[in-house]
């Protein structure tokens, strides 16, 4: 019973979060409203607050369905199903929307049904159907002249991204919906998700003052199950960051007002970490308390994350008390939990891969179709004006024309194909010299033309040939290959990273300022001295030296921005290494092309 009542509440405030976004959508009037559309609305205010007495109303309702004007049953028919979902009969719910979609209500029920489907597909991990119902909600949005609707569908956007892991696009929601905000609610909601998708795509860090100005938002808000989740993200930092004692005091200080929101999720969240970050402070005696309040609070699925701290917490625990059969019991339980995390991640992602590519075969198919059309429409013209042998030729030829066309496309796929291993730099996956400097040059002349800027970075691992002639040739190709993973990491889709020398890269950044590109040039030079691989040996520490310019300086010529941003590197290598040197117009003046020291 009371794990019923734990998921109950967690299931509340699932579909509340969801809830927060569209709050404002009833408040739009229908035409034809009804004399039950005010009893339907009270009941629909009170859905997640009061899920006793939002059931009762029903009952109350249900009686006079009869009498009920069409927009009124489907406002009836939508709050009943929401009311089946909130007691988690998920399958009753989806049938029941999808035919309440298919009877062609009112847009508002539409759009509400819809984003209740997403939502669902999300809590019961069906990411695909949950990526297809999205589609169709934001193939809606340039259709849609209502402000608030547009607000609540990019809102959904944004969380279900998250949810899926799909950070960037995320962000790219939350954006969008932190520009249309018009609640105080809505506005907590578009913080907690900006904190959520920059954590995840890792552009924070701990004292960023995102967490400090999100955190104030929903606190004036009074949402503090929000408060505690930016908290956490912000304590996830810590922990990234090895901060293990300051973690440990923002913890403990929080946790009160966080057992105060009696939201179970939050609650076992906060308890898996700091049973985590109790392990590494050898505090044992609050691993075990802390683990067994996680998994006496939780009831989510065993793929939810928290879960796979617990047991590792526990496995470490039993451990370190020598108690060797309780260890092998708590590992079991952590193995079992992070695969079923790690296979979470791998669904998300196949289901987003599935969506990509149902999406180009959609299009594929649309245009097929109207070629086809095009081709029976001639057909058919022949066949009225011509005889049955001409007829037949043309249908052969058409035949032929079709495996040709088979042919050529078949060939054009090899030729794309030979033509990526062609562009690519065989150990590290970015591009190579050539293939870079035709795709920087084409991007600076459109940048140019439109007078926008661009930025490049000019990075060379620091004495290189030192770990090549200590710890052999392989070590300096494992070290390459992770230098070049993680500027991939952390740059955009939109810039150009390629390989142009031995040790030495290029990253060319659209629509970025030289003051911006030091931010990314930072990032990962910190990210560089932080790789640890055994074959680069204990003593070695991976460090680079960046140079950066810009066009406002260096101007659109590939060859003076990337010389420019050449004197800038040398520069920071003749300094002292591992640094970032910003190209001036004194280093043309006072640098002589020379070799540049590894």
């Amino acid at each position: 019973m009371l794990k019923k009542m734990r998921r109950l509440k967690s299931l509340k405030f699932y579909f509340g979060l969801i809830s927060v976004v569209y709050s404002t959508l009833m408040a739009i009037p229908f035409a034809n409203a009804g004399e039950y559309q005010q009893a339907l609305e009270h009941a629909d205010a009170i859905r997640t607050s009061n899920i006793s007495q939002f059931s009762q109303e029903l009952d109350q309702l249900a009686p006079h369905k009869d009498e009920f004007s069409a927009e009124e049953k489907a406002f009836y028919l939508f709050l009943s199903f929401y009311l089946k979902a909130l007691h988690g009969q998920f399958q009753e719910a989806v049938n029941g929307y999808k035919n309440l979609i298919d009877d062609t209500p009112p847009k508002v029920i539409e759009i509400r049904a819809r984003t209740s489907l997403v939502n669902i597909y999300s809590f019961v991990q069906n990411w695909q159907d949950g990526l297809s119902q999205l589609s169709v909600l934001l193939s809606q949005l340039n259709t849609i002249n209502d402000q608030n609707v547009k607000e609540q569908i990019i809102g959904i956007a944004a969380i279900f991204y998250n949810s899926l892991g799909q950070y960037q696009l995320g962000m790219d929601y939350t954006q969008q919906y932190k520009s249309l905000s018009s609640s105080p609610r809505s506005q907590c909601a578009a913080a907690q998700l900006e904190v959520e998708a920059s954590f995840g795509l890792s552009t924070v860090t701990s004292d960023s003052d995102l967490f400090a100005h999100n955190r104030e938002i929903c606190q004036q808000a009074g949402e503090m199950v929000m408060v505690g989740l930016i908290d956490s993200f912000k304590i996830r930092s810590l922990i990234k960051e090895r901060q293990f004692n300051a973690a440990m005091t923002s913890l403990q200080q929080q946790l009160s007002t966080i057992e105060n929101t009696r939201y179970a999720p939050l609650m076992g969240l906060y308890y898996s970490l700091i049973a985590k970050v109790a392990v590494t402070l050898q505090r044992w005696s609050e691993v075990k308390n802390y683990a067994d309040k996680a998994l006496a609070t939780l009831d989510q699925p065993k793929s939810y994350q928290p879960f796979v701290r617990v047991y590792k917490a526990l496995y470490e625990y039993y451990l370190h008390q020598n108690g060797t059969s309780s260890a092998l019991e708590a590992y079991k339980k952590y193995a079992e939990a992070d695969k079923a995390y790690l296979d979470d991640i791998k669904a998300k992602n196949l289901a987003f891969q599935i969506a990509q590519h149902q999406s180009i075969e959609q299009q594929n198919r649309i245009e097929l179709l109207d070629k086809q059309n095009k081709l029976l429409t001639l057909q058919q013209q022949l066949t009225e004006n011509e005889s049955r042998a001409r007829r037949d030729m043309l249908i052969a030829l058409f035949c032929v024309s079709a495996m040709l066309l088979v042919g050529i496309m078949q060939a054009r796929r090899s030729q794309r194909r030979l033509r990526l291993l062609a562009e690519r730099d065989g150990l590290t996956d970015v591009f190579n010299r050539r293939h870079f400097t035709a795709l920087a040059d084409k991007l600076l002349k459109q940048a140019g033309s439109q007078q926008q800027t661009v930025s490049c970075i000019m990075f060379d691992l620091d004495n290189f040939k030192q770990l090549n002639d200590s710890q052999g040739h392989s070590a300096g190709d494992i070290a390459l290959k992770q230098v070049a993973a993680v500027a991939k990491q952390h740059c955009r889709p939109q810039d150009i990273i390629g390989r142009i020398g031995g040790e030495e890269f290029c990253i060319i950044l659209p629509n970025t300022s030289q003051q911006q590109a030091l931010d990314v040039a930072e990032r990962l030079r910190a990210c560089f001295e932080a790789i640890s691989d055994a074959a680069l040996g204990d003593n070695h520490t991976i460090t680079a030296s960046f140079g950066i310019s810009e066009t406002q300086l260096s101007g659109y010529a590939l060859e003076g921005l990337m010389h420019d941003t050449d004197q800038a590197m040398y520069s920071a290598k003749t300094e002292g290494r591992n640094r970032v040197v910003l190209f001036f117009e004194q280093l043309r003046l006072t640098l002589s092309p020379q070799p540049q020291p590894s």
